[in-house]
């Protein structure tokens, strides 16, 4: 069974061009444009079978800490896995203390990076 990976940021072309890497990999990808889209598709049936989350922090209007923070709180969700992509340092440190549980630096990833951080944490 493919996992099923749950992208979010606001960015359009972030958000394709990761869609279509984890796509090519065989992964099953449901996209949110900004955090209240996201948390509006965790509460939809829809999303039962989610492996993981990947988002961004600066988000408009719910940000990406606070979307980790309320999805820390959801029963459902409590302990599936969270990857931030991010281009700020400080935003990474406080997304792993509000619960996420592994980053990666956009301006320094690498493909392989990013599957090997998928594989490691799903």
């Amino acid at each position: 069974m493919k996992k099923r990976i749950l992208i979010v940021d606001d960015s359009d072309t972030s958000r394709n061009s990761l869609s279509f890497l984890l796509k090519i990999k065989n992964f099953d990808v449901i996209q949110a444009g900004n955090a209240i889209d996201a948390l509006a598709q965790l509460e939809s049936e829809s999303t039962d079978t989610l492996d993981l989350i990947i988002t961004d922090i600066n988000m408009p209007g719910l940000s990406g800490l606070e979307m980790i923070k309320k999805i820390r709180q959801l029963e459902k969700f409590k302990f599936i896995p969270i990857l931030v992509i991010s281009s700020e340092e400080e935003e990474i440190k406080k997304s792993i203390e509000v619960g996420a549980s592994a980053w990666l630096m956009k301006s320094s990833k690498t493909n392989e990076q990013l599957f090997d951080t998928i594989n490691k944490i799903i």
